[in-house]
């Protein structure tokens, strides 16, 4: 700009603009910028291209941040065929289990061989586990290996196969032997009607017992072995349904999964 022009200029701003100095600043080309009152600016060449390069820098950093895309595979299923015996025999398992869904059949096999490979996982929560299966299948057996996880245990030894548990009798059970011993078991009568009246009186006390404050039951694991010889006691079914609540752990060991159907988890040796 010539000095004629820029005197005209700046004859121009002192007379619209005579209070701003930033104006004048601007006109007689003292300084670079914009006067944020009026609208006057002046850019030399290298302020111009610096700011192009900086618009094209932020465009390509947006153009950058919505490229990248989610990755959502695509998962092809191919149906198997199944044949009309194993048909029949889910459908039976669908009426065993009271399910009505092929889901429910699923959920269950896979919960059951996670038992089987991982038995420490049936015990890791206070659900009552339902150890069920026919004579001579391995139903102590496995629950031996469970019980090992555990300190303290209490078992209604109906069948003698728990050597090397001290013996109590019901008397003890409503007494201290909570607090003196951490493994014991009870040996049920034989004459199955007064076996009835024994454990009918001994878990209807110990169905009190285990709701009371600070109850010594609470860290214990019930074990109820040959427990079909009971499934027709209410107290002995109350106390099961209501374990998980007060105590550590039960575990009925039966042969009929009927009989206790609904109470809690299944796992079959």
């Amino acid at each position: 700009m010539g000095d004629g022009r820029l005197l005209r200029e700046v004859e121009k701003v002192s007379v619209n603009y005579e209070n701003c100095s930033t104006c004048l600043e601007i006109a007689k080309g003292e300084r670079n910028g914009v006067c944020l009152s009026h609208g006057l600016l002046r850019f030399d060449d290298g302020d111009i291209k610096r700011f192009a390069q900086d618009a094209e820098k932020k465009s390509q950093s947006v153009a950058r941040r919505y490229v990248i895309r989610s990755f959502e595979p695509k998962v092809d299923t191919i149906p198997e065929e199944v044949s009309e015996k194993t048909y029949l025999r889910i459908q039976s398992m669908k009426e065993q289990l009271g399910v009505r869904s092929l889901e429910h059949v699923v959920d269950y096999l896979v919960k059951e061989m996670a038992f089987r490979h991982d038995p420490a996982k049936a015990i890791q929560s206070h659900t009552p586990l339902i150890i069920t299966g026919p004579p001579a299948s391995g139903k102590t057996t496995l629950c031996k290996s469970i019980l090992k996880n555990f300190e303290k245990i209490f078992i209604v030894d109906v069948s003698h196969e728990y050597d090397g548990l001290d013996i109590v009798n019901t008397g003890d059970l409503l007494g201290n032997v909570w607090q003196s011993k951490t493994k014991f078991r009870v040996y049920p009568a034989d004459n199955p009607l007064y076996s009835n009246m024994e454990m009918n009186f001994t878990f209807g006390i110990l169905l009190g017992k285990m709701k009371e404050p600070n109850s010594p039951l609470k860290d214990f694991v019930f074990v109820i072995e040959d427990a079909v010889r009971f499934s027709d006691i209410q107290s002995v079914r109350s106390f099961i349904a209501e374990s998980r609540k007060f105590i550590r752990k039960c575990i009925v060991v039966c042969q009929d999964p009927r009989a206790y159907e609904g109470f809690g988890e299944v796992l079959k040796p």
